[in-house]
């Protein structure tokens, strides 16, 4: 699936999800029921993006990582750049709970550069937070 389908289903999935009065939205399992094997990089973004808010889709996330490691391994290496980078700290996230001190030094490193390089273009300190 191309990318601009990957993000058309993406979207679709996002704007189908029902929030329950009770807080117990149910996020994981609305989000899996869009799971068939021409939407995986979809249902896959989906989880990815939700699994740091609600511990249900975390667990829905874990789950699919290890039971399709190596489709899901195939959909990161597709990926542009920053979103596999995003998409790889997720899945470290979901995986372990945390991230490893290196990682950490290593993002803040990063964030450093790009602080550095948003200011010597002179663009506007609200602009420097990319998240």
């Amino acid at each position: 699936m191309g990318k601009p389908q990957t993000e058309r289903h993406v979207r679709r999935i996002l704007c189908s999800l029902r929030s329950s009065p009770d807080g117990n939205h149910r996020f994981g399992k609305q989000v899996m029921a869009h799971m068939r094997p021409e939407n995986f990089g979809a249902v896959m973004r989906v989880l990815m993006l939700l699994s740091e808010h609600f511990a249900d889709v975390e667990a829905e996330f874990r789950r699919c990582i290890v039971a399709f490691s190596e489709k899901w391994t195939d959909e990161l290496t597709r990926m542009p750049l920053v979103e596999r980078w995003r998409a790889s700290r997720a899945s470290l996230l979901a995986l372990s709970g945390e991230l490893p001190p290196k990682l950490l030094g290593v993002e803040r490193r990063i964030q450093h550069l790009a602080e550095r390089e948003l200011d010597r273009r002179g663009l506007h300190p609200e602009l420097q937070l990319v998240h």
